[in-house]
C-alpha cells in the first residue's frame, strides 16, 4: 500500500511537487557547503585567522576567483547538458 493511496490526485500530485521542491533545496544547499568548504579552504586555509572581520585583499580575490570558476564550470556543465537533449 502506497502512503498517498489515501489523498485524491490533487493532493498527491501537490506533495509531489512539495517533495521535489524540497529535495532540490537540499541539494542545492548542499551545493553551496561544498562550494564554501572549497572556497574556505583554498583562501583561508594558509592564514587560518580572519580576525579583523574583514577579507583583506587578497583573501577577497581568492574567494571571487574561486566562486566565479565555480559558478563558470557549472554554466558551461548546465549548456552541454542541454545541448544533449
Amino acid at each position: 500500500m502506497d502512503a498517498m493511496d489515501g489523498f485524491d490526485n490533487k493532493t498527491q500530485q501537490e506533495l509531489q511537487q512539495f517533495v521535489e521542491n524540497e529535495s532540490s533545496k537540499a541539494k542545492l544547499n548542499g551545493i553551496i557547503h561544498d562550494l564554501t568548504d572549497r572556497c574556505w579552504k583554498k583562501c583561508f586555509a594558509q592564514t587560518s585567522s580572519i580576525s579583523s572581520g574583514s577579507l583583506s585583499s587578497s583573501e577577497n580575490t581568492c574567494v571571487k576567483d574561486c566562486v566565479g570558476r565555480w559558478v563558470d564550470t557549472s554554466y558551461l556543465i548546465v549548456k552541454s547538458l542541454e545541448k544533449m537533449r
